[in-house]
C-alpha cells in the first residue's frame, strides 16, 4: 500500500469496535449515521444487542451482502452472511431501514476492460493500483466463476449512500435462513406480494453502471490530486 497511497496519519481506534459503534451513534444527532457493513454483521449485531436505543437513532444500514437470487460461498448463501448468519438476522429483524445491495446488483458492476482504461488513463498511483487489484481478480473470476470481468461488490454500496440514484432498490420483507442443511446464510427475499406496511427492508436490483463508474474514477482521480 506505501506505494500507492500516503502515509497513514490517522491512529488506531483502541476501542472495541462494538463500543466504538455504540458511542458514535450515541454521540451524533437521532439520523445522522449510516452504517455500512461490507462484512460479517458480527459487530453491529452485538451493538444493537448492547444497546438497544442505536436502533432508532441510526439513519440506516446499508450492506453489501447477500442476495435474492444466487449465492457465492455457497448455492443461496453470500459469504458476508453465511460467515455469521445470527449475526445477519438480528441486524435483518431490526426496524431501522436497511438497504441490502447483493450479488444480484454488484454482479452488473462489472469492470470491464472499457472501465479499467478509464481508470489507467487517470495516471495517478492509486489508479494504477487499482488497475493492478482488477486483473488480479478479473483472473480470479474467470477461473473459479467464469466471470467476463470482475464485479466490484463493495464500492456499490458506499455509491448507493453517496446518490442513491445509483441504483433501482425494491422494498421486501428479509430474512435470514438459520437452520436449512444446504441454504443456512440464504437472504430470504419475498417478492410474492406487495411489501407490508411496516416493511423496512429492501433491495438493490439494477445498477446505473454509467453513473456508478463514474462516481468510482471520480473518487480515485480526487485521490490522485491529493497525493
Amino acid at each position: 500500500m506505501a506505494r500507492c497511497c500516503r502515509h497513514p496519519h490517522l491512529q488506531l481506534d483502541s476501542r472495541h469496535a462494538v463500543d466504538l459503534i455504540i458511542e458514535t451513534v450515541m454521540a451524533h444527532p437521532p439520523g445522522s449515521v449510516t452504517l455500512v457493513p461490507t462484512g460479517g454483521l458480527t459487530n453491529i449485531a452485538m451493538a444493537v444487542r448492547k444497546e438497544p436505543r442505536i436502533a432508532e437513532r441510526v439513519k440506516e444500514v446499508v450492506l453489501m451482502g447477500g442476495g435474492y437470487h444466487v449465492g457465492n460461498w455457497s448455492a443461496v448463501a453470500e459469504f458476508n452472511i453465511k460467515i455469521d448468519p445470527e449475526a445477519a438476522h438480528i441486524v435483518f429483524n431490526e426496524k431501522w431501514p436497511l438497504t441490502m445491495v447483493g450479488l444480484d446488483l454488484t454482479h452488473q458492476a462489472l469492470a470491464t476492460p472499457a472501465v479499467c482504461e478509464r481508470i489507467a488513463a487517470l495516471g495517478t498511483r492509486p489508479a494504477a493500483f487499482v488497475g493492478e487489484l482488477l486483473a488480479f481478480f478479473g483472473r480470479m473470476y474467470q477461473q473459479a466463476q467464469g466471470f467476463s470481468a470482475p464485479p466490484v461488490h463493495d464500492p456499490c454500496a458506499v455509491a448507493y449512500v453517496i446518490d442513491p440514484s445509483v441504483m433501482t432498490v425494491r422494498k421486501a420483507p428479509v430474512d435470514i435462513e438459520l437452520t436449512g442443511t444446504l441454504t443456512l446464510g440464504m437472504t430470504v427475499t419475498d417478492f410474492r406480494a406487495p411489501p407490508p406496511p411496516d416493511c423496512h427492508t429492501q433491495v438493490a436490483v439494477k445498477l446505473d453502471q454509467d453513473k456508478f463508474w463514474d462516481l468510482v474514477v471520480d473518487a480515485l482521480k480526487r485521490i490522485g490530486e491529493v497525493e
